[in-house]
């Protein structure tokens, strides 16, 4: 890879970082080292989550409606359902069309958040165990 030339974003990511490899730290880009790595994070996959936010946003009025409204004990049943829906071969959401992968992943993102926040509910007791 010659000095100046940019990075195809469709390129697979491992073939990017042998690319950058190629280059002289002192006449190439700046180290990895400690910073994320943005090449393997699942765009498409994550749009998917976002599909799954909106539709929440849209349905209790609100963005972020799930910050103050969602206990945790909530989200480990709509997670569960979810789950259950796959096990029972149905990959779509009735309701949203959205993957109950996403609404899973969604799920897990919200519980992150309310932990991240140290929003407590009985399922941190529970499940998580007290912080």
């Amino acid at each position: 890879m010659e000095i100046g030339t940019a990075i195809n974003p469709c390129q697979e990511p491992q073939e990017a970082r042998e690319d950058l490899k190629s280059v002289p730290n002192n006449q190439g880009p700046k180290e990895f080292a400690g910073k994320l790595d943005w090449f393997i994070f699942p765009f498409e996959e994550a749009e998917q989550v976002l599909e799954v936010f909106s539709h929440g946003a849209k349905k209790y009025g609100a963005p972020f409606t799930y910050r103050k409204l969602v206990p945790h004990d909530q989200l480990f049943s709509a997670t569960m359902r979810h789950l259950i829906e796959l096990h029972k071969g149905n990959q779509i959401d009735s309701e949203s069309r959205i993957r109950h992968w996403a609404h899973i992943a969604a799920n897990a993102l919200m519980a992150l958040s309310h932990h991240t926040n140290k929003e407590k509910s009985i399922i941190d007791v529970l499940i998580i165990g007290d912080y």
